[in-house]
């Protein structure tokens, strides 16, 4: 079934005083979160879980993350400020599943703790340690869709996530008090599996990190071989079938000959598409025209992003791009694909949303390519104000504060997304 295309009329938010308060909520919110793991650093929850603590702590939430070390890159690997706790347990990775008792004990042990435990993951054991004892405890449990519940995700590892929601998953989901949503296109997904209220809250972004590049560009660019006397075009994600690569590179085939002035850069860790990559760029024209650059993180991924003169990201799906964000932020025009789920960017002049057909997708690339510099630096700003405006980590965590405190008893605030 293709991803749903949803307009701003499909679902309206509730209006909801539907809960009323069963014990005076706290002055201070402790949430749990709960990680079944992390396969990468890069990944999309590595960096929300980090972010989004660090600044919930930065709005007065007492914040402590538990965590399955299944001894891969990455499972704990996730930056948060000192202010939160971490709890980090061995555990194993067993068929995906995350396994680790001594994680499972520290949860029945401190689930009390909590005024809310707030899931990360879904069809891995430690979400449901967490969702088990929060029932018994009589705390709400929250899940966080992640975009797990688009077509494209729920057909990657299909048995294994449909024999998960046999034994366990389906009833922790059934059991939430709700399931938070990053963008409303993912609604029609979520309802199709669980009947629970869904509260859309966007992924933020620290624009902080955008405004001055620590490297030069000359040194950051010949450091990863890539031409520093060409414009850049960044491809930033993990390179996976999902991110619409196959028609990227004929996309851009059609083009690098007549804009040699341009270089297509690709900077992810393989996702199962760098050998393909490397074949179908191992000859001229692609091979003096891309560069494939390997993974990069924390500051010369800002630095890449602020010096790059454009993004294009041609998912076939996506629940709410953090690359995208972090593009926008950066000040850069973006080329993205409608299954990005990203309106947005049209409707503000940030860049363009394209079909994620070859053809489509050339057309979006050539189009950035050939307006003037001031152009793409009137994108730029008007992408930094959207980011700034809306998608602020700060005023993501106060939105999560109010998504808390509607599932302890509060009056849901006016302002909160709920569609029941």
């Amino acid at each position: 079934m293709p991803e749903a295309q949803l307009t701003s009329t499909d679902y309206q938010p509730i209006t909801c005083d539907v809960r009323a308060p069963r014990n005076p909520p706290p002055s201070n919110l402790r949430s749990m979160f709960v990680v079944g793991g992390i396969s990468s650093p890069a990944s999309g929850i590595a960096s929300t879980v980090g972010k989004l603590s660090s600044a919930l702590v930065d709005e007065g939430t007492d914040v402590t993350v538990f965590v399955a070390d299944t001894g891969r890159r990455g499972c704990s690997e996730f930056a948060t400020s000192e202010e939160v706790r971490r709890v980090v347990e061995p555990g194993r990775w067993a068929f995906r599943l995350q396994y680790s008792r001594k994680l499972r004990h520290r949860i029945a042990a401190s689930v009390s703790d909590f005024d809310v435990i707030h899931n990360h993951n879904l069809w891995v054991l430690p979400t449901h340690y967490s969702s088990t004892f929060a029932h018994q405890a009589g705390k709400p449990v929250i899940f966080s869709s992640h975009g797990y519940f688009m077509d494209s995700a729920l057909r990657h590892s299909r048995w294994k996530k449909r024999l998960a929601g046999v034994l366990f998953q389906d009833k922790d989901l059934d059991r939430s008090a709700c399931i938070h949503a990053l963008t409303k296109g993912e609604i029609d997904g979520i309802r199709s599996h669980i009947k629970r209220p869904i509260v859309v809250i966007p992924n933020g972004v620290d624009t902080r990190e955008f405004d001055v590049p620590v490297r030069p560009r000359h040194e950051l660019l010949t450091s990863y071989k890539i031409p520093a006397n060409k414009q850049i075009i960044l491809f930033l994600g993990r390179l996976h079938p999902i991110k619409g690569i196959a028609n990227l590179i004929p996309a851009w085939k059609s083009l690098c000959q007549q804009h040699r002035d341009w270089h297509l850069v690709f900077v992810g860790p393989d996702g199962g598409m760098l050998q393909t990559i490397q074949q179908e760029t191992e000859t001229e024209p692609l091979k003096s025209s891309v560069t494939i650059a390997g993974p990069m993180f924390g500051q010369d991924k800002c630095d890449l992003l602020i010096h790059a003169d454009a993004l294009v990201l041609p998912s076939v799906s996506e629940g709410l791009s953090l690359t995208i964000l972090e593009a926008l932020a950066a000040r850069l025009p973006v080329v993205i694909s409608a299954g990005c789920n990203f309106p947005e960017v049209a409707e503000h002049n940030c860049g363009t949303v394209v079909d994620a057909s070859v053809a489509a997708l050339a057309d979006g690339l050539r189009g950035v390519m050939t307006v003037s510099i001031e152009e793409r630096q009137m994108m730029g700003r008007c992408g930094r104000t959207l980011v700034e405006n809306k998608y602020a980590w700060p005023k993501i965590a106060r939105q999560m504060q109010k998504m808390y405190r509607w599932t302890i008893g509060e009056n849901a605030s006016s302002d909160l997304e709920i569609y029941d």
